[in-house]
């Protein structure tokens, strides 16, 4: 799945020079928009080093009311949920991972076995990491969740 980016986050640019000194709080509507059901982790960590943001929430107010236009109330973003646009060769790939996945107990033994140029290999490994690391995220979360309940 993936997001698209609200129409008023579009530039990247001037977001990443000009990064919020306070915070101000927004809000977002998601929509899924696939016929499929999504599980959706909103992660925030300030004090990792390693954030890549790739949402930047901005605040929309308009008048409550077209008689008293001094009179904001917040509106919600919307943040439409979709599957993502691959090419011909990344729809194949995936393909290929998620067969190997669910057909062998040792898919990377597998990859490694085809006689295929060595770059293929590499991004078949690659992606079979990317679902396995993030199976394994989702299936923790899931259990904390429960647990929580």
């Amino acid at each position: 799945m993936a997001l698209q980016i609200a129409r008023n986050n579009r530039e990247w640019g001037e977001h990443l020079r000009a990064m919020p000194q306070e915070e101000v709080e927004v809000y977002v509507l998601f929509v899924n928009t696939t016929n499929r059901t999504v599980d959706l982790y909103w992660v925030r960590d300030p004090d990792t080093e390693n954030i890549q943001r790739l949402f930047f929430p901005v605040r929309i107010r308009m008048p409550r009311n077209p008689q008293q236009p001094e009179e904001l109330c917040d509106v919600r973003t919307q943040i439409l949920i979709h599957f993502p646009l691959r090419t011909l060769k990344e729809n194949c790939l995936w393909f290929i991972v998620r067969w190997l996945r669910r057909t062998y107990d040792a898919p990377r033994e597998y990859i490694n076995s085809y006689m295929i140029p060595v770059t293929l290999k590499q991004q078949l490994l690659i992606l079979s990491n990317t679902i396995e690391s993030y199976c394994s995220q989702a299936h923790q979360m899931r259990r904390r969740m429960r647990a929580r309940r």
